[in-house]
């Protein structure tokens, strides 16, 4: 789209809170701006879920005061959506002495492109889920085959522990 400025934020699931991840060219000062639901563009659009498209920043009612003045000419952003739930908003900008501005098309490209991001996101989550609970699947199968040792049905354990083991093979085979 011919611009270097974009931004990056994420839904922390702890804290329910947008959080800055990434902010470049005009928009790194984002990254000193976390946002309440409502408050921005992010926190607009987060709260939302819609995407949006301003012209001229420095003249639009919900710009964020504390953001330096003449630095964006246009931004838009779009929600990251997964299960009907906002993860994150993408946006991008150009900044005040460019001429140019985002048109309605380019929400559609960009759209296209979150929805790359939030399956990224999506199997990242899951592979992180998934490495937790093989990695706690196999301290369980150590225990169980300690305890069986201990009660002499050692041969009994090993193959228990192989059945409980063999389906999350399958998964993380699919995930990694």
């Amino acid at each position: 789209m011919g611009t270097d400025a974009g931004l990056l934020d994420l839904v922390d699931p702890n804290t329910n809170t947008l959080k800055p991840r990434v902010g470049t060219a005009a928009l790194a000062e984002s990254l000193n701006h976390p946002v309440q639901p409502g408050e921005g563009l992010a926190g607009t659009v987060w709260q939302t879920g819609t995407p949006l498209l301003i012209e001229d920043y420095d003249q639009w009612s919900g710009r964020i005061d504390k953001f330096t003045p003449s630095l964006i000419r246009s931004i838009v952003g779009v929600p990251l959506i997964s299960e009907g739930k906002v993860l994150g908003v993408l946006g991008l900008a150009y900044d005040y002495n460019s001429q140019r501005a985002f048109a309605h098309e380019d929400i559609q490209l960009l759209q296209v492109f979150a929805r790359f991001a939030t399956i990224a996101i999506d199997n990242a989550r899951l592979y992180s889920l998934a490495q937790k609970e093989l990695e706690e699947r196999k301290r369980l199968q150590a225990q169980m085959i300690e305890s069986a040792k201990l009660a002499g049905l050692g041969t009994l354990a090993a193959g228990m522990a192989h059945e409980i083991n063999s389906p999350l093979q399958v998964i993380t085979g699919h995930t990694g």
